[in-house]
């Protein structure tokens, strides 16, 4: 359910790869997962780099093998075609990437629910759009929730006929999460990659991520400098109505944006989600207890717009709106940010 590709400026950081480094540069852009995924990595010389985004590409293009409910040979379509009660033999893989969706489903008191799918089909989310009757989204609730699948190692038992566990939500962080990893085992110690406007860097530099307008995706609100880690969007802007609350079985209040910076992609594209869902002020409220976690709210459904971020952020985002101050949860506005830069995971 996350909307990064409408929101994040699909750009890379104008320093990624500046400053005489050695190497080369090697750029690779390719359609998956429906979306296009953008690789910039330095190598020590271009047959490496371009064996190193081969072996990235293999790992996204997996992930989609291993995920995707928009194919009935996915692995976890296979699971869910799977009888009520039966035991079906997860991957190792798919099972830790299930497990970490639903610690975090739990982390957020259900605002992020992976296991919304009777909901979005509910809605019609996948097919333009519908809007489903009182009695038809207590049914769809009835499908859901973390009570309705259990996973004890590899082994995955679904409790309900209508369960459907939605790749949406988490889908794009754990191939991202996956890309990274075979990256640096091919030797890559820098890199950025942008699928569909996640952003997810392998190394410490520097880097500025414009944040755009929810409401104008053209227009840039906001800057972040991140070291590392992941950065993922949730809005609305898409499709109105997109972002569902699986606690009510409607879609969340619609106020502007989250974006979430955090240590792993799939944590950041589930949270971002999550954070959304829960609302500006429980939302900020629980990114700033997560550890490895910082995020920043952009508010325009109010008489004028706001950017709150947690003070993990305080000293790293730059406001570009005249008049358009950064709060915190405990702070008054402020203009502008600071010189040091504090990495998620450090928090």
């Amino acid at each position: 359910m996350n909307s990064t590709s409408a929101i994040t400026a699909a750009l890379f950081t104008s320093s990624l790869f500046g400053g005489g480094a050695e190497g080369v540069v090697v750029e690779r852009q390719v359609e998956t997962m429906g979306t296009v995924l953008l690789l910039e990595v330095r190598a020590e010389d271009r047959a490496l780099g371009l064996a190193a985004t081969e072996d990235a590409l293999r790992a996204v293009e997996e992930a989609r093998e291993r995920l995707s409910t928009w194919t009935a040979e996915s692995e976890l379509s296979r699971f869910m075609a799977s009888g009520v009660d039966a035991e079906f033999e997860l991957s190792a893989l798919l099972a830790r990437e299930l497990v970490e969706a639903r610690r975090l489903s739990e982390l957020t008191g259900g605002a992020f629910d992976p296991s919304i799918g009777a909901l979005t089909r509910a809605w019609g989310l996948r097919s333009g759009g519908r809007r489903p009757g009182a009695e038809e989204i207590e049914r769809a609730m009835a499908e859901c929730g973390a009570d309705l699948w259990q996973i004890e190692g590899c082994i995955a038992v679904r409790r309900r006929a209508g369960l459907v566990i939605d790749e949406g939500g988490f889908g794009k962080g754990a191939a991202l999460d996956q890309a990274l990893g075979a990256l640096a085992g091919a030797g890559i110690e820098v890199a950025e990659l942008n699928l569909g406007g996640q952003l997810a860097f392998l190394g410490e530099t520097a880097r500025v991520v414009p944040i755009a307008d929810p409401a104008d995706r053209g227009a840039v609100l906001l800057e972040i400098t991140v070291r590392g880690g992941s950065v993922a969007t949730s809005a609305n802007t898409e499709q109105a109505g997109h972002l569902l609350d699986p606690r009510t079985g409607r879609p969340a209040r619609d106020f502007g944006s989250v974006t979430v910076w955090a240590a792993d992609a799939l944590g950041a594209d589930a949270l971002s989600t999550g954070l959304f869902v829960m609302g500006p002020e429980a939302g900020l409220a629980l990114a700033e207890e997560l550890p490895g976690v910082e995020a920043v709210f952009i508010l325009n459904d109010g008489p004028a717009p706001e950017f709150r971020v947690t003070s993990g952020l305080r000293e790293h985002a730059r406001s570009l709106v005249e008049g358009v101050l950064l709060t915190t949860a405990t702070e008054t506005a402020r203009p502008e940010g600071g010189d040091s830069l504090k990495t998620p995971h450090k928090k």
